[in-house]
């Protein structure tokens, strides 16, 4: 089923997503591999060590020493786990719902994004500024910012080609796609 637009611009790209399962999980591995977020981690579990072997060593706290411990260990897990866990609810819940994988179309327009979800019938639409960066994964572009995290199936253009996508987005955030990359 293909939606017509309300307007008269016509798009410069189409891209056709369906949010498997897989292509979510995917989309997880691109925030993880943020430096910052890893240092950050690392960062607080190194500091609940050196919690713990002070309040043991110097004030000979047990209990202290342990949830120090635990924590340092949780950290990490957590880190990793959550992310996973929020993403399989979110299937879950998306499947139960509509039955079926969120298939959304996409429109790049000159100046903004609409975005169609088929299964719920509802309608988004961005301007390119509201997204603060860029990311690529194997099957994946992501634009996002803090608020949304715009799924692109790199597969899935009928109108345009992935090239052309990367360099109008490039254009359009006035910075090289290519310089997230860490992020592939």
């Amino acid at each position: 089923m293909k939606i017509q637009t309300n307007n008269t611009q016509q798009p410069l790209f189409i891209n056709h997503t369906v949010h498997t399962k897989s292509l979510l999980y995917e989309s997880i591995t691109v925030f993880h591999r943020i430096i910052l977020g890893w240092i950050a981690c690392y960062s607080f579990s190194i500091l609940f060590l050196i919690l713990a072997y002070c309040s043991f060593h110097y004030f000979h706290l047990i209990l202290l020493f342990l949830i120090f411990t635990l924590s340092a260990i949780l950290i990490p897990i957590f880190w990793f786990l959550l992310p996973y866990q929020s993403i399989h609810k979110i299937y879950k819940k998306n499947t139960f719902l509509y039955q079926s994988d969120i298939i959304e179309d996409i429109y790049f327009f000159e100046d903004y994004i609409e975005i169609y979800n088929l299964c719920n019938h509802s309608h988004m639409q961005y301007h390119y500024s509201e997204f603060s960066f860029v990311a690529h994964t194997t099957h994946l572009i992501v634009l996002a910012n803090t608020q949304t995290h715009l799924l692109i199936n790199k597969n899935g253009f009928y109108k345009g080609t992935l090239i052309d996508f990367l360099n109008f987005i490039s254009m359009k955030r006035g910075k090289n796609c290519n310089e997230f990359k860490y992020f592939i």
